[in-house]
């Protein structure tokens, strides 16, 4: 009899593969981000994860993987934002809007990540207002949270875009869903 091989091993090889994928992205080998590879992966983290069947060391193993996956995800999106908060500032200031937020499935997972980035958008709101908004934080948050959702359910959609922009003496607070390439 042949030996089995550990669970999830084929999971643990996929996201070593995206890893690799991604570094080829970040570093311009690649022109379209491995889309296709992460969506498998999550698919099938959320299709194991919280499954009767598994044992206790299936659990803690499928749940390592999930945090990896996780962790990869977020250090893709931060080389992502730093990529593109440069980009913003090689072009100059008032060449755009103030602070770019970024919600996707896994931010929103993530309560404290979301309150991180929601609040440099309450940031840039108060700055723009002179300190008085006419929005608490929290408010802002629940609207952003629920609208990223609604927009999250759509086919193809990876995540939505919210930036603050001046709009004559009022801030407005502008969302642009996006999609995920060639769909």
């Amino acid at each position: 009899m042949s030996p089995q091989p550990p669970p999830f091993a084929d999971l643990e090889l996929k996201i070593e593969r995206l890893r690799r994928e991604y570094d080829l992205y970040l570093a311009g080998e690649r022109r379209i981000e491995p889309v296709k590879l992460r969506d498998e992966i999550e698919r099938e983290l959320l299709g194991v994860i919280g499954s009767p069947l598994l044992s206790t060391a299936e659990r803690f193993r499928i749940g390592t993987l999930a945090h990896r996956f996780r962790a990869l995800e977020t250090r893709i999106r931060n080389l992502q934002e730093m990529r593109s908060s440069r980009r913003a500032r090689a072009r100059g200031p008032g060449a755009g809007g103030g602070a770019d937020v970024v919600l996707d499935r896994t931010l929103l997972e993530s309560p404290g990540g979301v309150d991180r980035y929601v609040r440099r958008l309450f940031a840039e709101v108060e700055k723009a207002t002179g300190g008085r908004p006419g929005i608490t934080y929290e408010e802002l948050r629940d609207r952003l949270v629920g609208s990223a959702k609604r927009y999250l359910e759509r086919e193809g959609v990876w995540g939505v875009r919210f930036r603050v922009e001046r709009d004559g003496e009022r801030p407005r607070i502008r969302g642009k869903v996006l999609r995920h390439p060639g769909r």
